[in-house]
């Protein structure tokens, strides 16, 4: 359910990990605009939105959905982006700016009810630092939250928010330290203040990144991501037991060279979906989804479509432990890009047809919401001239397009 800094060239997950390190970094990296970081409010007062994107999206019921991502303006200024679904239409919501931003970023959202959502990302400061952004809606408005970053930490940025209840939520996301080096972040919600959690690395990991939470309650977590041993990056899953974080070993596809995980979703203690992708040999990207019981983690095998020569998943959502669809895209051509959905159905998955713009070269599925098997919400954005918020709709049958608005 998230992405990470977009200050850099390439928005999705922690593109400025491949900046910054030299080291493997993200494989499943959607281009982007490049961003001019002004210090002006964070919610534009004049100006026309010329871009926007989704990276995170969360239902309640097939009629409360709530998308969040950025938008950027012909100003120059870059914004927090969330629309609202009501099972017929679009509409956007207006987030506060915290004091003193020049720009801020929703990354993922999770809904306990229409009622009581959680929106989580990063800003920037007046100072050119981002530091961690939180953001409640309780029905009426969206306001502020205030947000722990590391000590001495350079750069924090939470990717991944997931809410038991209205008073329990737990935030995932990544930190540079003043050293240079990225380590995993957790934060949980307990209905007043947000505190951070000390997360653990596998030994030999010079950098951590956690891009996914799912948790079924207060003290049962699960958050994936990756590591970096230097040479090339390792899946990730640490669990949270109320007390303390730890690191699992994820599952490895044969022939893999390079595993990470983005989105996870679990349904009970013993029933997990994680979905990412990994990289062989040969140079091949292909999609990934793991599946832990409890104790293990398990590679499930997942069809890339018939024109497809790589493929992402980067979203998953799971209603029982034999209904999960994961949402992502894959590249036909060099540079061209389709949308991607793929349904589990407790023996296999299979991938269903989506629907892409047309004209555009470039479609991505970040995100997915789903309340029942036969209703999903996913989120993502196009590319043709410009970028534009996308979002889809599952009814059972087909995949359909929703008209976004512009902010």
């Amino acid at each position: 359910m998230g992405r990470g800094i977009k200050s850099r060239p390439g928005v999705y997950m922690v593109a400025l990990a491949t900046v910054l390190l030299g080291a493997a970094g993200i494989m499943a990296m959607p281009p982007a605009a490049a961003v001019s970081v002004q210090a002006s409010s964070q919610r534009p007062s004049a100006g026309t939105s010329l871009e926007s994107e989704f990276y995170g999206v969360s239902c309640s019921s097939a009629s409360a959905c709530t998308a969040v991502g950025d938008e950027e303006t012909s100003t120059g200024t870059t914004a927090t982006l969330v629309e609202r679904w009501n099972g017929t239409s679009w509409s956007v919501q207006s987030a506060p700016a915290p004091s003193g931003a020049a720009a801020g970023y929703f990354d993922a959202v999770s809904c306990s009810s229409a009622s009581a959502c959680t929106a989580v990302g990063h800003y920037v400061a007046g100072t050119g630092g981002s530091v961690t952004l939180a953001e409640r809606w309780n029905g009426t408005s969206w306001s502020v939250q205030s947000t722990p970053n590391p000590s001495g930490a350079t750069l924090s940025t939470l990717n991944a928010v997931s809410c038991s209840s209205a008073s329990a939520c737990t935030a995932a996301g990544y930190f540079l330290t003043s050293g240079g080096t990225y380590q995993p972040l957790a934060e949980t919600w307990n209905g007043t203040t947000w505190t951070a959690q000390s997360v653990p690395t596998p030994s030999g990991a010079t950098a951590g990144f956690l891009l996914g939470v799912s948790c079924i309650a207060a003290s049962a977590c699960i958050a994936t991501g990756y590591y970096s041993t230097g040479a090339t990056d390792v899946a990730l899953a640490e669990t949270w037991n109320g007390a303390a974080w730890t690191a699992q070993p994820a599952a490895t596809p044969s022939g893999a060279i390079s595993t990470e995980l983005y989105g996870v979703s679990c349904t009970s203690a013993s029933a997990c979906t994680a979905a990412g992708n990994y990289e062989t040999s040969a140079g091949v990207t292909a999609t990934l989804a793991e599946r832990s019981d409890g104790s293990a983690w398990t590679v499930q095998s997942t069809p890339t479509p018939s024109s497809a020569i790589a493929g992402f998943l980067s979203g998953v959502s799971c209603t029982s432990a034999s209904a999960c669809t994961a949402t992502g895209w894959y590249e036909t051509t060099p540079g061209a890009y389709e949308t991607l959905a793929e349904h589990w159905d407790g023996s296999a998955w299979s991938i269903q047809p989506t629907s892409n713009p047309s004209g555009a070269p470039d479609n991505y599925l970040l995100g997915v919401s789903c309340t029942s098997a036969s209703a999903c919400t996913a989120a993502g954005y196009d590319l043709n001239s410009t970028y534009t918020a996308l979002a889809q709709g599952w009814n059972g049958t087909t995949w359909a397009i929703q008209s976004t608005p512009r902010p």
